[in-house]
């Protein structure tokens, strides 16, 4: 589904992608003693998706902006532990009945206001009842207790308050202004461009300025790489990634996102409401396949909600996996005739729906697969606005999603507790709501890793998706530039640290 900055995830469709983007801006660590270059130095990204719309593409750029220029009170590690990001730090009561969260000393919006208790209450108020969705009645109010300090009172223990300090922190009134090591300058469809946020409060970038450039294709962003008119492609396809990854002038830096590819079902639907049936689809499905054949080997098979590296999750428990002879048997008789099966004669027919076209080789390989099984299913490209229509309102049997589900168990609850804001399949479970519940309301590491064993064995028994791959991710970046590393992922989150190779130029200064 759903960017990694504005809301919790990147679906296929603008306003899904909106309802599920999170915002997780992340400082580096420590400031020390910043050296500035003799002349201003000039990053240029070249961001290039084919096969999109123009105002998908041009939103897009803009959520890759602001991931760098807006910041959370919280990140998350690779864990899904959360760490300290604006707020410096937090503690919970010993009761459990309130959260003190304890805000960094000198933090400033781009426009030299200083981030103070009142503006995070202000945000806090406003967005983060709306991120835990059912799980905001637990909070009984946000008020200041102190100039640094932001108390949240509870009616009941909550361990999901740092989870959902992740939210992104603006300027009450003022939507482009934050806090990160870039600010904003001009943004359009053409091209955005950013400045380094000198009082940044971990110490000034070590990059002047940062260019998004707008392309048709890949390739093309690629080729004006090659002319050293691009520092950075900021998504690598699969099929350039064998390309890329020998160069001896680029570096690639791949990482595993947070989304996974999933298949919502919607569970109104008579075809679905067994669940024998939604656990033999996910059997029916050889993950390992669909990377290798979609995505050129980059990726992880899913098999199941929870995030692979969250430090609860048991590899041990029940998961999905594929097993054709277990998916032929819940199906019963199979048409043998390839023909019959391409005339729609199998046993369950619905229809998939996928907001982008580039979606669309998954959504094929998903139906070749299912089709030995008697399983029909039609993938369905829509338009963004219909798409967004169709799924917000539940009028789809099953629809293709890229959600944003990792890494902590906040996200999960999001979608798959009963009265959760992404329920969009009307899916309904009791052992499932119980054991996000128990998560919800844990008390220590013990009982919230309890609870994520019981919902892993709640899911596998209840199948409410058809869990297909976790998203993989590359970046690559010229050698003009020195890169610093970051072992929870994405390396533009340590764009701060950046700066040129020693006696080499840069695209901006070509």
């Amino acid at each position: 589904m759903t960017p990694e900055n504005q809301s919790p995830s990147a679906v296929s469709a603008r306003s899904v992608a909106i309802i599920l983007l999170s915002l997780i801006g992340a400082p580096g660590c420590g400031s020390g003693v910043t050296v500035r270059q003799s002349r201003p130095t000039t990053l240029t990204i070249g961001f290039g998706l084919a096969a999109t719309t123009a105002a998908r593409y041009g939103n897009g750029m803009q959520e890759a902006a602001r991931v760098i220029a807006f910041e959370g009170l919280a990140t998350f590690d690779r864990d899904g532990k959360p760490q300290p990001g604006l707020a410096e730090s937090w503690s919970e009561a010993p009761d459990g009945l309130s959260w003190r969260i304890h805000l960094r000393p000198s933090v400033r919006f781009h426009d030299g206001k200083l981030l103070d208790a009142r503006t995070v209450v202000d945000v806090l108020r406003q967005r983060m009842l709306q991120q835990m969705g059912p799980a905001a009645t637990d909070i009984s109010e946000i008020t200041v207790a102190g100039d640094r300090d932001v108390l949240i009172r509870l009616n009941a223990r909550s361990a999901f308050v740092p989870e959902a300090l992740e939210i992104a922190v603006q300027e009450p009134n003022q939507p482009d202004i934050g806090t990160g090591p870039f600010r904003i300058v001009s943004s359009s469809s053409n091209g955005i461009e950013m400045a380094a946020n000198q009082d940044y409060y971990l110490g000034a970038p070590r990059i002047d300025r940062i260019v998004f450039k707008p392309y048709a294709s890949l390739r093309a962003a690629w080729a004006d790489m090659m002319r050293s008119q691009v520092d950075v492609l900021y998504d690598v396809g699969p099929d350039a990634l064998d390309l890329l990854r020998p160069a001896s002038n680029v570096h690639v830096f791949e990482f595993r996102q947070r989304y996974a590819y999933i298949i919502l079902l919607n569970l109104r639907r008579l075809k679905f409401k067994d669940k024998q049936i939604r656990a033999a689809i996910n059997g029916a499905i050889d993950r390992d396949k669909l990377i290798a054949d979609v995505f050129q080997g980059f990726g992880t098979p899913a098999v199941g909600p929870v995030w692979p590296e969250h430090w609860a999750y048991d590899r041990n428990l029940p998961m999905f996996r594929y097993s054709p002879a277990t998916a032929a048997k819940a199906f019963g008789s199979v048409p043998a005739d390839p023909a019959a099966r391409r005339a729609g004669q199998g046993n369950i027919r619905f229809t998939c729906l996928f907001g982008e076209a580039t979606q669309e080789p998954l959504a094929l390989s998903v139906q070749q697969q299912l089709q030995p099984f008697g399983v029909d299913m039609n993938p369905e490209l829509l338009s963004l606005d219909e798409f967004q229509e169709r799924f917000t309102s539940g009028n789809f049997d099953a629809v293709l999603l890229n959600a944003l589900i990792g890494p902590n168990l906040l996200r999960l609850y999001q979608f798959w507790h009963s009265d959760a804001p992404y329920n969009f399949g009307g899916f309904h479970s009791g052992a499932v709501d119980r054991s996000l519940d128990s998560i919800r309301h844990a008390a220590d590491d013990d009982a919230y890793r309890t609870g994520v064993a019981a919902l892993q064995r709640a899911i596998a028994e209840e199948a409410p998706a058809v869990f297909l791959t976790w998203s993989a991710r590359a970046r690559a970046v010229s050698d003009r530039f020195d890169v610093a590393p970051n072992p929870n992922g994405d390396v533009l989150k340590t764009l701060r640290l950046w700066r040129p190779a020693t006696g080499e130029r840069t695209a901006g200064e070509n």
